[in-house]
């Protein structure tokens, strides 16, 4: 074969080189170990052979062309099929441009089925990432996986977010991958599927933050006790025990380490608890800090005798739980603790900038409890009126809708219009009646109360917020009934606002009284009062949506 400055060669000892000159006699290679080297045309065929990177049924990348798959090689060229078009004859010199790619990747895959593939984009997540990661040497950042799906057009980009979000715990459940790096958004696929409990103990050896710590030991002991053998069992222990007798530590924290050296003693009892923990529930702690739901009601309930015990449950108002929040407030107004209620509604106003959740929640809580008749000791117009002037620092979103909820339920918004001045009034209304969530039934029902109260002031002030609510009492005809159906329906409301309200609500106090408010004979007739309250109002309604025709 005749070779020409400029070719790649090999050697089966100096390895890969190129031609640097030729003449009559023979040829010039230069060898990254030897340069210079000179072999005689009589050798030359039985010492070199033309370089060839690829061989045929490699898959292979080509900057302009993609993907293809050599069909075949011989000693001057290569033949190559694309995804669009096939090419044969390529030179060597120009089949250098072609990069070898896994032949058990996701580019691979997709020429020779790109139906199937596009199809386990929905159905099969997780081989579609173990193709991407052969791809990539089986271990990938996240961008690198994106980056090659929406390259090779199987996400768009805008879809990524969501779908990543179905893939990742599909992969932490995989023993095929190992996710141990995940925080640092590095994911590998194994030679060898790995046990799952082997590679959760990993990311406990590599997590710094003890909740992390603690989550995970949880987790082990839970879900993967029996098949943890007895060197992981006794560092989980030592970590717990470490963690519950270090006093620099968030109590919190402390308790929680020690409620799982419980569990792990239960089911491993060579592993006892550290006889300190129980020193945990004396004094302060906070309880909003604690990682779990469980572990937070079962402090609240060993903590109840204590003599500070008020203190604890005020903590756990900051809870992220509803549920504790309730079972602490609902313990803390049984108890009669309106001071420290008042105290802690102070403070979270104070903070509402930073946490505006928090004096939300409380807020609008006691106020609901207030209008179930669950409430009666506390000050309830200063909570609404603290309510309503934090509402600029309330951020837009849930807890402020949470907010117009509550305070346009008609009861306390009719008693908000009446008890507060035209300055407090208007500027609640005018916040409310701009928010996105106004229909014109809240508008009605606002006008209607504003009419009622004689608040012309205020409805005169604030009429172009009226405009829809106008228009549609405008554009709705009056319904023509006679006098005597009139008449009948003026008798009717009479008696249920003058007399079947008033008597249901005197045998509600009596409930309340003789059995509490979580008696069933109570919530039947709290349920009877909200009922003959719509009853109340859609008649009003009809009232004023009728007109008596003229004889």
């Amino acid at each position: 074969m005749k070779y020409h400055a400029g070719d790649r060669v090999e050697h089966p000892d100096l390895g890969k080189g190129w031609v640097v000159k030729t003449d009559r006699k023979g040829i010039t290679i230069d060898f990254p170990s030897q340069k210079g080297y000179y072999l005689t045309w009589n050798v030359v065929n039985d010492k070199i052979q033309p370089y060839q990177h690829v061989k045929e049924g490699d898959y292979v990348y080509h900057t302009i062309r993609g993907v293809g798959k050599v069909l075949r090689t011989t000693e001057t060229s290569v033949d190559v099929k694309f995804q669009r078009e096939t090419i044969t004859g390529m030179a060597w010199k120009i089949a250098e441009k072609l990069e070898p790619i896994p032949a058990d990747g996701l580019r691979a895959a997709l020429l020779d089925d790109p139906d199937k593939i596009k199809q386990m984009v929905k159905e099969k997540p997780t081989d579609i990432v173990a193709l991407v990661l052969m791809d990539f040497n089986r271990q990938a950042r996240t961008d690198d996986i994106k980056r090659l799906l929406v390259q090779q057009k199987l996400l768009k980009p805008q879809q990524w977010d969501k779908w990543w979000r179905s893939v990742t715990p599909l992969l932490r459940e995989d023993p095929h991958f190992d996710t141990s790096q995940s925080q640092r958004q590095i994911y590998a696929l194994r030679e060898a599927p790995k046990p799952l409990h082997e590679e959760i103990y990993e990311r406990f050896l590599q997590q710094d933050q003890i909740e992390n710590k603690l989550r995970i030991i949880k987790t082990l002991i839970e879900d993967h006790f029996d098949d943890l053998d007895d060197k992981i069992r006794a560092q989980c222990h030592t970590y717990l025990a470490d963690q519950i007798m270090n006093t620099e530590e968030e109590k919190a924290l402390r308790i929680q380490a020690y409620f799982l050296a419980e569990k792990l003693a239960q089911k491993s009892p060579q592993h006892g608890v550290p006889e300190a923990g129980e020193a945990l529930f004396e004094g302060a702690v906070d309880v909003s800090k604690l990682l779990y739901t469980a572990d937070a009601e079962r402090v609240l309930t060993l903590v109840r005798e204590k003599p500070n015990w008020a203190d604890v449950y005020l903590t756990a108002l900051e809870a992220s739980a509803v549920r504790i929040r309730r079972m602490a407030l609902k313990e803390l107004v049984r108890a009669g603790k309106w001071e420290e209620i008042n105290m802690a509604l102070e403070m979270y106003a104070e903070q509402v900038t930073e946490n505006p959740n928090t004096f939300t929640w409380l807020a609008t809580e006691l106020l609901t409890q207030h209008l179930k008749n669950h409430i009666h000791n506390m000050d309830m117009k200063l909570i609404l009126y603290k309510l309503v002037n934090m509402l600029d620092w309330i951020p837009a979103g849930k807890s402020r809708e949470n907010v117009y909820t509550l305070v346009v339920n008609r009861n306390i918004l009719n008693r908000f219009i009446g008890e507060f001045d035209d300055n407090v009034v208007e500027k609640f209304l005018e916040t409310y009646l701009t928010s996105s969530s106004i229909r014109i039934h809240d508008q009605e029902q606002v006008m209607d109360i504003l009419e009622m109260q004689n608040r012309v002031h205020i409805l005169e002030t604030l009429s172009h917020y009226f405009e829809d609510a106008l228009h549609s009492r405008k554009s709705m005809e009056k319904q023509k009934v006679t006098a005597a159906e009139y008449k009948e329906m003026e008798d009717r409301f009479e008696m249920l606002l003058m007399e079947e309200l008033p008597k249901i609500t005197r045998e509600m106090a009596a409930a309340r009284e003789e059995k509490g408010t979580k008696d069933s004979h109570y919530l039947t007739l709290w349920d009877k009062q909200r009922f003959l309250l719509t009853q109340i109002q859609r008649v009003r309604e009809m009232l004023r949506m009728s007109e008596i025709q003229s004889s």
